[in-house]
């Protein structure tokens, strides 16, 4: 029996082992307002504090990795998430990263900086699959993954200590101080550092975390800020003959590359109720990133990165129904030294969005945003004189939740998305051609969720169509006075096809069974490529995790991990190699007594060889190894 076989085969079992019983309470989801996840007509994931804690992950990549539909990205510099089809150099500016609500992607296609999030301070993280377009606007295509902090309440203080292979260490301090009923201060310390698998890519991180936050009856607001410091060596892409003889080598060219930050974040919001109906919320960001890097080893390159975003809104609450209205505000501006380029983008999106119940078991949910963008260009090379260029571009939304019980819904759903093209993507494109169009796209998807007191099952189907996607062509003539091949392009329509099924069971009181399956169909449906399979989008993807409460102190966790062929970036036209399927085995022990907590987590069990991103050229493939077979061990005692 062949493999796809054999996942269809298992995704049959898993789904006609699936009956309806006993309703189970709901979770409550945060992003633009307060939800039940059987309320919200999506797809919806939740990770919550005792599987972070149980699965031993380090960071947020290989925690999300578990879930369906998702795909990593990792060129052993950053890693990145996919979602619903998208390849790796997509897939940073079609998924949306949240922490609490607030951005953390870029207006330049580097990708969101994931060091920023350390999961000790993680309560748990929604993962909402499929567009996303009227409440979150610019980039949430194809998802939006919120990760919700720790609400700095709980007085304490704890330390962690942490090592393991490549010669990893971390070194952590946290606590909090409830000042009064309404007030509390908290801070974080952080510092680690690895040699990492790879030669030439070490990395050292130091971080410091610290906020204010006041909450009481009438009102409530926070002022944080977060600093980082890393540093990273780049290792750069492998031929495959390297890649075959040593995977941990580094690629004689790139000896002397690296990437350094240092990212500082002012984070600060808050809200009061207006009356029993309205309250209105505020949420803003201001992100300072000053990078040096060498890059294929070239010239050092200098960029200041500054970003201020502001998100008010306005709730209203009425019966059952619920509505709300906001602006989103951002100022970027973007100085790009060693390239002799200084970009600004101002981007502007009012937003509504209203559910109202058709009848006790029927929601209908209505929504519509615009957005506009202007995008002031320099460039030494394409742009001398400057040059503005402004864009618009709407979302809308139609949706229908119905619930026949409190254990089930079904859901249908119509929404727009969009992208406007990053800075970068802006001041590189081929001769003639003057600013890119917005990307667009319209989403359909239905799902059933099952909730009960043994199981969770969730089933959802959705069809992806896009309009001139914005992607690098390294095909495309280069700019004039560009410095490499290729140039950034709006491509000819694409579609998505996919499903997505995932099933939790209590299998006894101490003994929880996960596993989830996603097929995607992706390909062009116009141009020269028409009916050509999207790069590095692997259609099969299925995973399956076991948690074992040994007893009150001891908890087993294993997953395994199957990510199916595909083709390497780059490879519009499908002419090059298509990569084998490849399978991971990771297993965690958590030891609790009392305040001190102990995690042992072992990664790639045995030791599987395989490449986390590969890039087709005429002139040569290039390949990033994935990391072999690691052990991390973690203490920590909180006071």
């Amino acid at each position: 029996m062949g493999t796809k076989t054999q996942l269809a085969a298992a995704t049959a079992i898993i789904l006609s082992q699936s009956a309806f019983s006993a309703d189970i309470e709901t979770i409550t989801v945060v992003g633009r307002s307060d939800k039940s996840v059987l309320d919200i007509p999506s797809n919806i994931q939740i990770i919550d504090k005792q599987l972070i804690q149980n699965s031993g992950a380090t960071d947020v990549v290989s925690l999300v990795a578990n879930q369906a539909g998702i795909q990593i990205n990792d060129n052993n510099t950053s890693a990145s998430i996919s979602m619903r089809g998208f390849g790796a150099d997509s897939a940073a500016n079609n998924t949306l990263i949240l922490v609490d609500g607030r951005r953390l992607n870029n207006q330049d296609i580097s990708a969101p900086n994931l060091n920023l999030i350390t999961l000790d301070n993680v309560e748990r993280i929604e993962i909402l699959s499929g567009s996303a377009g009227v409440l979150y606007g610019d980039q949430a295509v194809a998802g939006v993954i919120n990760i919700i902090t720790v609400d700095g309440w709980d007085d304490h203080l704890e330390v962690k200590l942490g090592g393991g292979s490549f010669n990893s260490q971390k070194y952590g301090l946290d606590g909090t101080k409830k000042v009064s009923n309404n007030l509390s201060v908290s801070v974080s310390l952080l510092h680690d550092q690895s040699d990492n698998y790879r030669a030439h890519n070490k990395h050292k991180r130091r971080q410091l975390d610290a906020s204010v936050n006041y909450d009481s009856a009438a009102a409530h607001g926070y002022f944080g800020i977060n600093q980082q410091k890393f540093d990273k060596q780049t290792p750069g892409k492998l031929t495959k003959t390297e890649l075959e003889q040593d995977p941990t080598q580094v690629n004689p060219s790139f000896v002397n590359d690296y990437l350094n930050t240092v990212e500082t974040n002012l984070r600060f919001g808050g809200g009061t109720e207006i009356s029993k109906v309205w309250r209105w919320d505020v949420q803003g960001n201001y992100r300072i990133n000053q990078g040096k890097s060498v890059a294929w080893g070239g010239a050092e390159q200098t960029t200041d990165r500054n970003l201020l975003e502001l998100a008010p809104k306005f709730i209203a609450s009425f019966s059952s129904a619920e509505l709300i209205t906001g602006i989103d505000v951002s100022y970027g501006d973007y100085h790009f030294k060693g390239l002799s380029r200084r970009n600004k983008q101002t981007k502007i999106a009012p937003f509504v969005h209203f559910k109202q119940p058709l009848i006790d078991t029927l929601d209908l949910n209505l929504g519509g945003r615009f957005a506009s963008v202007s995008d002031d260009l320099t460039d030494a090379n394409t742009y001398p004189e400057g040059k503005t260029i402004s864009n618009t571009a709407n979302a809308f939304e139609l949706g229908l939740n119905y619930r026949p019980s409190k254990a089930q819904r079904l859901y249908a759903r119509i929404e727009s998305n969009y992208r406007f093209a990053k800075l970068d993507e802006q001041a590189y494109t081929s001769p003639g051609v003057v600013g890119l169009k917005p990307q667009t796209g319209i989403s359909y998807e239905a799902g059933w969720d099952l909730n009960t007191q043994s199981q969770q099952l969730s089933i959802n189907a959705y069809k992806l169509d896009l309009e001139n996607e914005i992607i690098y062509d390294s095909n495309a003539p280069k700019p004039d006075g560009g410095q490499f091949n290729g140039a950034n392009v709006n491509a000819e329509s694409s579609t998505r096809l996919g499903i997505a099924a995932s099933w939790q069971y209590q299998l006894s009181d101490t003994v929880n069974f996960n596993a989830n399956y996603s097929y995607v169909d992706a390909k062009f449906t116009k141009g020269a490529n028409t009916d050509k399979k999207l790069p590095w989008v692997s259609p099969h993807t299925a995973k399956a995790s076991l948690n074992w409460f040994i007893n009150d102190d001891i908890t087993l966790f294993a997953e395994h991990l199957y990510t199916g062929e595909r083709r390497l970036e780059s490879d519009f036209a499908n002419v090059g190699e298509t990569l084998a399927s490849y399978q991971l085995t990771n297993l965690a022990l958590s030891y609790k007594l009392d305040a001190l907590k102990l995690t042992a987590r072992v990664e790639n069990l045995f030791d599987t060889q395989y490449v986390s991103f590969a890039t087709y050229s005429p002139w040569g493939n290039g390949y990033y190894p994935g990391v072999g077979s690691s052990l991390w061990v973690e203490a920590s005692y909180r006071f």
